[in-house]
């Protein structure tokens, strides 16, 4: 394609590549500008550096010619005196009094060598800044030849992602600070020259001294007035050298004043309330939590600029994109990254144009949780009112598969994305969680309406992506409430209790009894008797397992390999996080003991016990091992789970109550009629994710499981 920023065509882009080239053109173009910015100021700083150490070089030597003279024994006086004694010694005229004579070994006044020490160290730091402005002039160059140079065969994705590694590669070693620091270096070199020059003119003229000290002092008073006004009002330009000094030194000793209070103030309030228990938590007092918590008040203090980035791209970028470096291309993207190139794109992944950048592209390619933890740039998102309103706008808006899943993925992060970081620290981040994601939470019936809709025309060719996405959705959400009771916040969880109850309404999604005193579909009169119970959550998650294995035993088409439905298209958000199947290990043993206790007494659902005939029916291990691959013992260990909670030994569930359990199967839609006859060639529905290399594997699973003397099991 042909980027608007880069008047030379970019070669074409892969095929999964393609929904992001409109994100990438928008980039570059974006940072276009910015590129030559950068490049002109760095050029126009440098340029200005070496004119003024010239001057300044120039003006310190005349000086230094005549003071470094006063660091060595007078010649020209010795020579006199002694020219004066041998006159008056041949004339027996006495003119230089014996005892006048120096008569000890020269030593160097004091203030000579302060004056001298002052001055050449201000010659040297001037040589030096123009030393340093050269070769930034010479960075310069290299940068702008790496930003623009490209062969003929980079596609406009390689050309952003080789941009985005030297950009931030400038940035992470703060190039733009570097020409900050000559500045502050000059600035340096003339207060040592004016100090100098003030202790050269006492020796010789109080008077001109005291004038050339009255003027050095009033400029150095503007110079740290100009460098201080900016901490009263961010919007004052004059800013310095020394105003970055001063946040560093406040930063440094408000720290040390907190470290140093915390402790005290826990030992005095122990005391003072004869509460111990306070003790413990200076055993656990880390300074690194106390200079987290305040790097944020600092914030707003000085400019700051995106946190540099993790990991660098090899020197030679196509050989970067070849196949054998997918992981390499994976993880190009880590969250500085992705913060950067939201700072320069996100008005466009906002509008309607870069919706499905946002909706698809961003959340299902390129983001990759196996390498990276992108919480910090969720939160972000989270707690800003102003991108969640557009984002809940393009959630209701959804018109395709991918979308809706991006969508679904998109909200999934924003729910359960944290930050370690701010964890740790003294401000958290649970409180206020939801407040700016209002608009969100109220589009999640709206996109649910839609995705129901989709949802039914994709279950036509067997496409489960949706269902197992709402049901991974289901499952982060339940992870939260979670969390949220274990840190006893249940006012946060009203908002989560209301969107479990929403997803009751989709077809085929509705949460399967375990037990016959389960009601089916979730009431909120259940939500509120259990308001405070985390053992409730964990019956959610395994009715939630046991839903997702009827879609997989179930399909619509008992020819359609489901296999490849049970994988994500995208890692899981948290990857330290089980999957919905082995939601057991989330929960501590004292959850499922309390689950396990209130399920004591009740019979299995008749839909439970379907799924264990289907789990039970001869050749099931070889079908398993073919259809769920990976997941196959996923599937095996979430039923073995599900009879220990259900106190289950017997086999052979009786057949009228699996019968009872298939029909109820089919009236929650979970095994809808085919519209296609089994016997013919399955189209392949839009969002096909199956590859060709799986026809064999497909075959081999559609022979075991059509032999002549397998068993039907009654619903298909």
């Amino acid at each position: 394609m042909e980027s608007k920023s880069r008047h030379r065509p970019f070669a074409k882009s892969r095929p999964e590549d393609e929904a992001g080239d409109g994100l990438w053109d928008t980039y570059l173009d974006a940072v276009e500008s910015e590129d030559k910015a950068s490049i002109e100021s760095w050029n126009g700083s440098t340029t200005g550096i070496l004119t003024f150490t010239g001057l300044f070089a120039a003006t310190t030597a005349a000086f230094i010619i005549e003071s470094y003279k006063t660091l060595q024994p007078d010649t020209g006086a010795q020579t006199i005196a002694l020219l004066s004694q041998l006159v008056s010694a041949t004339n027996n005229t006495p003119v230089v009094p014996t005892n006048e004579l120096p008569s000890e070994p020269f030593q160097t006044p004091q203030t000579a060598v302060i004056v001298n020490a002052l001055w050449f160290l201000s010659l040297v730091i001037s040589l030096v800044c123009a030393l340093l402005a050269t070769l930034i002039q010479e960075w310069t160059r290299d940068f702008r030849r790496d930003i623009q140079w490209r062969s003929s065969g980079t596609t406009i994705k390689e050309y952003a992602f080789k941009h985005i590694y030297v950009r931030m590669g400038v940035e992470r070693y703060r190039l733009d600070d570097v020409a900050t620091l000559i500045v502050a270096l000059i600035h340096v070199a003339v207060a040592l020259f004016l100090i100098g020059l003030s202790i050269f003119l006492f020796p010789i003229d109080h008077t001109s001294a005291l004038v050339v000290t009255i003027a050095a002092s009033v400029a150095a008073f503007l110079y740290v007035m100009l460098s201080v006004i900016p901490f009263w009002d961010h919007s004052c330009p004059y800013r310095t050298p020394m105003t970055y000094f001063f946040v560093v030194v406040e930063w440094a000793i408000v720290t040390v004043c907190v470290a140093v209070a915390l402790p005290v103030w826990l030992v005095t309030s122990s005391i003072a309330e004869h509460d111990w228990s306070c003790l413990s938590d200076i055993s656990k007092f880390k300074l690194a939590e106390v200079t987290t918590g305040l790097r944020s008040i600092f914030y707003f203090l000085i400019p700051r600029r995106s946190l540099p980035g993790q990991g660098d791209l090899p020197s030679y970028i196509p050989d970067y994109f070849s196949p054998e470096n997918v992981y390499a291309h994976r993880s190009f993207v880590d969250y500085a990254r992705l913060i950067f190139i939201w700072q320069h794109t996100s008005e466009y992944m906002l509008s309607d144009e870069g919706r499905d950048v946002l909706l698809h592209y961003l959340p299902c390619q390129l983001l990759d949780s196996d390498f990276h933890d992108f919480g910090f740039f969720f939160v972000y998102l989270r707690h800003r009112g102003r991108f969640m309103l557009p984002i809940a706008s393009m959630m209701t808006s959804v018109e395709t598969i991918p979308d809706a899943l991006g969508a679904i993925r998109l909200l999934q992060m924003l729910i359960i994305s944290e930050d370690e970081q701010l964890e740790e620290s003294a401000l958290g981040v649970w409180d206020g969680r939801w407040e700016a994601m209002h608009s969100v939470f109220r589009a999640v019936p709206d996109l649910l309406l839609i995705v129901d809709s989709l949802n039914m025309a994709a279950r036509e060719y067997d496409n489960l992506s949706l269902l197992l996405a709402l049901a991974d959705l289901r499952w982060t959400v339940i992870i939260v409430r979670a969390k949220l009771l274990r840190q006893r916040l249940d006012e946060e969880v009203s908002t989560l209790d209301t969107m479990l109850l929403d997803m009751e309404r989709v077809r085929g999604l509705g949460l399967l009894p375990l037990h016959t005193h389960d009601h089916g579909r979730l009431e909120r009169s259940e939500f509120d008797q259990h308001h405070q119970d985390v053992s409730f959550c964990y019956e959610l998650a395994a009715r939630n397992a046991l839903t997702t294995i009827a879609h997989i035993f179930y399909p619509a088409n008992p020819e359609t390999d489901t296999r490849y439905w049970t994988r994500r298209e995208s890692p899981y958000p948290k990857k330290d996080i089980p999957n919905m199947l082995r939601w057991h290990e989330f929960f501590t043993a004292t959850e499922i003991d309390a689950c396990a206790r209130e399920t004591h007494g009740h019979s299995p659902s008749p839909v439970f016990l379907s799924l264990l005939q289907r789990a039970n029916d001869p050749g099931l291990e070889e079908k398993t091992t073919s259809m769920f691959l990976a997941n196959s013992q996923d599937v095996v260990d979430a039923l073995d789970h599900l009879k220990r909670l259900m106190l289950l030994t017997s086999h052979q569930p009786p057949s009228d109550l699996v019968s009872q359990g298939d029909a109820h199967l089919r009236d929650l839609g979970i095994v809808p009629v085919p519209r296609r006859p089994p016997s013919s060639t399955s189209s392949i529905a839009p969002m096909e994710s199956a590859s060709a290399g799986n026809a064999g594997a497909r075959e081999n699973a559609l022979d075991s499981r059509d032999g002549p003397d397998q068993p039907r099991v009654e619903g298909e």
